[in-house]
């Protein structure tokens, strides 16, 4: 009876521990990449992206490309401080083969509103300037941005989107990787910077 119980126990520990390992392993990439985004640590996002797929490197890798560049720097450390507070949930994973399909349901920080209110109002300041008969130089554009940035930062009032993402993976030399960078992945990383510039772009005729 005992050897019986102890068998019975050593299964359920087993069961347990199975149902608690963590992701199957062809989300493990993609589990590993909002991971990493959750600090925008875009060297471990890429290395879950398949290295022929420059594409998704190059897109991933502009989240932070300007972070020297003093407008840029602003909005990376502002991205930065909304993305720790991005969830993510793996909500299913298909698997045919050496290829498969992982669901994700995400919540993150809408900054959209933030970069519109940003670019109206420094516009807005810009075109005053001009018609006051100058144009800034580039240092006054600077101050310019920089204050209108701060005084946004200091009004925005955070609420929060959610997206469910289908991402492809494949599994190369035994590993398997993030075969296709969707723009909502970027986007979610980004707290929604990356669609409302695309929508502004888009407007402007770019």
């Amino acid at each position: 009876m005992k050897k019986l119980l102890s068998a019975m126990l050593l299964l359920v520990m087993s069961l347990s521990l199975s149902a608690c390992s963590g992701v199957n392993e062809a989300a493990v990439p993609v589990d590993e990449y909002f991971k990493a985004a959750k600090t925008l640590d875009t060297v471990a996002m890429e290395k879950q992206i398949l290295p022929t797929n420059t594409d998704g490197i190059e897109k991933n890798k502009e989240l932070l490309q300007a972070e020297d560049d003093p407008f840029s720097k602003l909005f990376v450390d502002f991205m930065k401080d909304k993305a720790k507070k991005m969830t993510y949930s793996i909500k299913e994973t298909k698997v045919d083969g050496d290829k498969a399909t992982i669901t994700v349901d995400t919540k993150y920080v809408d900054a959209g509103p933030l970069l519109k209110a940003v670019f109206g109002d420094l516009i807005m300041k810009m075109m005053g300037s001009a018609l006051s008969g100058g144009e800034p130089s580039e240092e006054e554009a600077k101050t310019m941005f920089t204050t209108v940035m701060n005084e946004q930062t200091a009004k925005f009032e955070e609420t929060f989107k959610t997206k469910t993402i289908q991402i492809p993976v494949v599994k190369k030399d035994g590993k398997w990787y993030i075969e296709q960078v969707a723009e909502d992945m970027v986007d979610v990383a980004s707290s929604g910077f990356v669609s409302v510039v695309s929508e502004m772009g888009n407007a402007f005729g770019e």
